[in-house]
């Protein structure tokens, strides 16, 4: 249930594994999802420049030096032009 994803738990468990909060579930967790959050707008929420963890997924390794500004970029980029595979590591700044 959505009012057991609390800070507190973030920091207890270390966000280990990828949770889901099905759709009407969400009460008690204080806060309203925007249907229109996009990738850019997190980026400009939180800032362009706002370093993050990106891991090339066919060699399992860092690729380094990305930013927000970058990765949405990329996420917004049709999949069959993209140059790589690549996913994103959330960083515990997104639970500040």
């Amino acid at each position: 249930m959505g009012y057991e994803l609390t800070k507190e738990w973030a920091e207890r468990t270390g966000c280990k594994e990828p949770v889901v909060v099905p759709r009407g579930q969400s009460a008690g967790m204080g806060m309203v999802m925007p249907v229109d959050l996009t990738v850019r707008k997190v980026a400009e929420m939180v800032g362009q420049d706002e370093k993050v963890e990106v891991i090339d997924v066919p060699t399992q390794k860092e690729a380094p030096n990305w930013k927000l500004k970058q990765w949405a970029e990329y996420y917004e980029t049709p999949a069959d032009q993209r140059d790589r595979v690549r996913n994103v590591m959330l960083h515990p700044l997104f639970l500040r």
